[in-house]
């Protein structure tokens, strides 16, 4: 995984770097001091994810980022900005924020969050001695099925004979919650939600059992928070 930190601050870049270092040692990253020289790389380099200082000498963070998220296949973006001011203004480019003075707490939560979304957990499912690995990022739901379970990952339909809490564990902190007896969701494949029902990003709809509804909702609430 390859992380881009962006910064015309040098004490800022080296931070950054120093937290990069901390969280996982086996992580590559690239300095660079300038927007311009970021652009520049990125012709010869994929990343993965970019740290990327708002305010900066010649072009700024902002117009960066359009050029970067423009350009396909493109790169989670974390922006770092002295003002929380510029946080609602670049939701539609950006993944998270990161304000300064940086803190190693507030630092480490956004970038576990963003590593679970570009090396999603992926699921081991053996079926009639065939081994399917389903990436976690894909599952829409799972349901009770016979006894077992269904999990429903795009286009693709896998019946698993295994547990509905056994799933639920395995995939604890990976953004699934449990609305009914019978549902596991991942709140990311979930298109709207009202007090007793989901819509899912295919349509299907599922049902809040009240015996769920807190914990659905608490979890629900969490996610949005994050």
């Amino acid at each position: 995984m390859k992380i881009a930190v962006c910064d015309d601050d040098c004490s800022d870049r080296l931070i950054l770097k120093d937290y990069i270092g901390s969280f996982d040692a086996a992580l590559e990253c690239d300095l660079f001091t300038s927007a311009e020289e970021l652009m520049s790389a990125f012709h010869a380099v994929y990343y993965d994810l970019v740290f990327l200082d708002i305010e900066m000498e010649g072009m700024d963070g902002f117009h960066a980022a359009k050029m970067i998220t423009g350009s396909g296949d493109s790169p989670l973006i974390i922006f770092v900005t002295k003002s929380s001011k510029y946080i609602i203004q670049g939701y539609e480019v950006a993944f998270r924020y990161l304000v300064k003075p940086l803190d190693y707490e507030d630092f480490s939560k956004v970038m576990k969050t963003a590593v679970e979304n570009i090396v999603p957990k992926k699921i081991s499912i053996d079926i009639n001695g065939k081994n399917h690995l389903v990436s976690t990022k894909d599952i829409g739901y799972i349901e009770v099925f016979n006894h077992n379970i269904r999990i429903h990952a795009g286009s693709s339909v896998y019946d698993w004979r295994c547990s509905l809490k056994y799933i639920e564990e395995f995939l604890d902190g990976s953004h699934f919650a449990r609305p009914h007896n019978s549902y596991l969701v991942n709140l990311d494949q979930i298109d709207s939600v009202t007090q007793s029902e989901i819509i899912m990003k295919d349509r299907f709809k599922i049902s809040i059992s009240r015996q769920r509804k807190n914990d659905f909702f608490t979890a629900l609430h969490q996610y949005l928070r994050r």
